[in-house]
């Protein structure tokens, strides 16, 4: 959801200017090891175990709790201002896939029930009961 980039300080050795640039610009990025690690996003592996643990208990589950969106639920927020990524990928198809009542995440900032299903947290606090 970095629609215009990662800023890579190993790389880019005016990457100070750079951020200013972009910013100025009203650009959507990330800095490297500042405001963005690699490790944000899960391995292979570790979508992998996720898929293997859904299908153990037959793809039906009370809640699903991540940080991040699934790809609709971010279509739908950013009327095409935010990129999908392979975890919004991979929970959308957790999403087709996985019967549930309500899937809670937080990344956007904001309070909002998409849909029915599908709700974003920020400030306001949901007893699951």
């Amino acid at each position: 959801m970095i629609r215009d980039g990662i800023i890579d300080p190993a790389e880019d050795e005016n990457w100070r200017e750079t951020a200013k640039e972009w910013y100025k610009a009203g650009k959507m990025y990330r800095i490297k090891g500042i405001s963005w690690w690699e490790q944000e996003l899960p391995t292979q592996e570790e979508m992998d175990n996720g898929i293997k643990n859904l299908e153990r208990v037959g793809n039906k589950v009370d809640y699903i709790i991540t940080h991040s969106p699934s790809a609709s639920v971010i279509t739908l927020l950013g009327h095409g201002l935010y990129e999908q990524d392979v975890l919004t990928k991979y929970l959308e198809d957790i999403r087709s896939k996985v019967e549930y009542k309500r899937h809670f995440c937080g990344h956007m900032h904001v309070d909002k029930a998409v849909n029915e299903k599908d709700i974003i947290l920020y400030e306001q606090i949901i007893r699951l009961a």
